[in-house]
């Protein structure tokens, strides 16, 4: 979270802290005086663990709120706590961040073709991901993004109506973990930058003409 602050450009939050189940660690820092603590998997977290006040707290809907008070200087946020879920009692419960079996398989498969596939491209075309392809290459990576397209992994972030999969942000970001590792893998997926970002502003806000 960033503002411009005396002509620079600094973070509004002095720290972001994690708390897990067995520990806390300060995340990111600036030089104003409130910290941000996102809260989850430990049931009565002690005084130990936090030994800064908190001042404000937060349901996770109401997340937004929570950053504009930790970047308010004038607020008088110390800590600033979003609850990710709560029990009856009212004390923190776990975030389950496990990634469902049926796309696990697909991302477990992402992971051993990127690998023996598309990987050695960078190898043997260093640098031409981007570059329109020429007879050569388009005779080897079209194939590739036809086996994509069969385990219905192209263009995951554009809905079925698009020629992509709907599935969202969230699983595109799980996919793009491993498709970093090569300049070729957002071609041979369907979901290279910037043109996965205006694909989405033109779904959404785009017009027939």
């Amino acid at each position: 979270m960033n503002r411009t602050d005396g002509g620079h450009r600094c973070a509004c939050v002095a720290s972001v802290v994690l708390l897990p189940s067995i520990c806390a660690s300060d995340l990111m820092y600036s030089q104003f005086g409130s910290r941000f603590v996102i809260g989850h998997g430990l049931a009565g977290i002690s005084d130990d663990r936090t030994p800064v006040v908190i001042t404000h707290r937060y349901p996770i809907v109401d997340a937004a709120e929570a950053f504009r008070v930790a970047g308010d200087k004038t607020s008088g946020a110390i800590r600033v706590v979003i609850r990710t879920s709560q029990s009856p009692e009212g004390s923190m419960m776990p975030w389950d961040f496990e990634t469902e079996p049926e796309f696990q398989e697909k991302l477990d498969w992402v992971d051993a073709f990127v690998h023996e596939e598309v990987e050695p491209l960078d190898l043997v075309w260093p640098g031409l991901a981007f570059t329109p392809l020429d007879d050569t290459r388009r005779k080897v990576v079209d194939p590739l993004k036809d086996e994509v397209r069969r385990h219905e992994l192209w263009a995951t972030h554009l809905a079925p109506d698009l020629g992509g999969q709907g599935y969202g942000q969230l699983k595109l970001a799980l996919m793009n973990e491993i498709l970093g590792r090569s300049q070729w893998a957002p071609i041979v997926f369907g979901c290279p930058a910037p043109d996965t970002g205006n694909a989405e502003i033109i779904a959404h806000y785009g017009t027939p003409e």
